[in-house]
């Protein structure tokens, strides 16, 4: 086999595997200075009930392991989802990666990050040859749980980290409530907007790992009668880059899951960039849609019942390839502006939409006159405007 037949040959297999996800584990030892000394695993496995038992891969000539071997006792932590940066710092060898977390002790002196989902004090048993990896198998000595601090677990798929979506902590019935009885207030506001332009509005929130059409008014007319509209109720994932205006006036847990919705569906994200769009959002004010996609897709393959992985997968990849060229485009889909709850983050989002073939100036009044209804509707349901999204909005 030639060299690039044998690099061709290790990417398939590291692709393959990718798609196997895995927990992540941090085991750590001491060398013979008692310095501690830690790897990041994802091969940590149960092995056996009785004795206890655990096994984990680690690759063979690796120094931590040399480490281990000569001490023989060594620590498991079992990582969550808040564990993420520790995790990359431990994969990259991070010089202050000890700095980043707080530990305990176990008996033979081996560290256990504080708040691991799960933990267990080993003792070597065995350790066998693998390929380019060894097998070790190590007697459980102790072992427990943590606090709940580390979140979900932590999973290594497709090359990036995620956790479960666990829709019973995620989401939240009771402020799904709220912002119903929100649309109510603020329904009057939107068909005032979409009657004063001849354009259609929705009021859209974050519901668990989606974004739901709560209320919808249409200005557009076919004849003497208002146009069928049937939005409401339409749901869609919280995966970059739709409903940025969601993020842009948000924790940072917001933007994380929404980043994470987007890997979920393709694998993949431009976390720079998406930075980048965020950023634009905060200083124009309000989130664009645009390119054709939005105009001829989106509402026929979201709106079907029937839609599946393979849909989604394939729209919000090529929402992504719009969403490069989307500035200048010519092919302006909607705008989204936030409401603001009593924190003074985005809880809700007005969407303009049928602009494609709206003119500039009347984009602009279209825009002051969202950007009011945005206020008015902030204030009716007692919220309170992000400081620079009034300095923005107010230019």
């Amino acid at each position: 086999m030639s060299e690039n037949e044998a690099a061709e040959a290790a990417a398939w297999w590291r692709t393959v595997l990718g798609e196997f996800p895995t927990g992540v584990a941090l085991v750590t030892t001491t060398d013979e200075q008692d310095e501690p000394m830690a790897m990041i695993v994802g091969s940590f496995v149960a092995v056996s009930q009785d004795p206890p038992m655990v096994g984990f891969l680690p690759v063979a000539g690796s120094g931590t392991f040399a480490a281990l071997q000569a001490k023989r006792t060594f620590s498991v932590s079992v990582l969550g989802a808040n564990h993420e940066m520790l995790s990359r710092a431990f994969g990259g060898r991070a010089e202050n990666r000890f700095e980043l977390a707080e530990w305990n002790t176990s008996p033979a002196g081996d560290m256990r990050v504080a708040d691991a989902l799960a933990w267990f004090d080993c003792e070597l048993n065995a350790v066998h040859e693998g390929g380019d990896h060894v097998v070790v198998l190590a007697d459980v000595r102790d072992y427990g749980v943590g606090d709940g601090g580390g979140g979900l677990p932590l999973l290594f798929l497709r090359g990036g980290y995620g956790t479960f979506a666990a829709p019973s902590e995620r989401f939240d019935a009771s402020d799904l409530s709220r912002k119903l009885r929100m649309v109510s207030r603020l329904r009057a506001i939107i068909t005032e907007l979409a009657e004063q332009h001849g354009v259609g509005v929705l009021l859209g929130a974050l519901a668990g790992e989606s974004v739901v059409v709560l209320a919808e008014a249409s200005g557009w007319t076919v004849g003497e009668e208002p146009r069928e509209h049937e939005e409401f109720g339409v749901s869609f994932p919280f995966a970059a880059p739709m409903s940025p205006a969601l993020v842009a006036w948000a924790p940072e847990a917001r933007a994380k899951q929404w980043l994470e919705g987007a890997r979920h569906l393709i694998g993949a994200v431009d976390r720079a960039g998406y930075a980048e769009l965020l950023e634009q959002v905060r200083k124009r004010g309000y989130a664009i849609s645009a390119g054709r996609t939005m105009i001829e897709r989106f509402d026929e393959v979201i709106a079907s019942k029937g839609h599946d992985r393979a849909e989604l997968v394939a729209l919000w990849k090529a929402i992504q390839r719009d969403h490069e060229v989307q500035e200048g485009s010519g092919a302006l889909s909607s705008l989204q502006i936030p409401i603001f709850d009593e924190h003074g983050h985005s809880v809700m989002e007005i969407v303009v939409t049928g602009l494609d073939l709206v003119g500039e100036a009347e984009l602009q009044r279209i825009i002051a006159s969202a950007f009011e209804a945005a206020r008015v509707s902030t204030e009716l349901i007692g919220g309170r405007r992000d400081p620079g999204w009034d300095a923005v909005t107010a230019r």
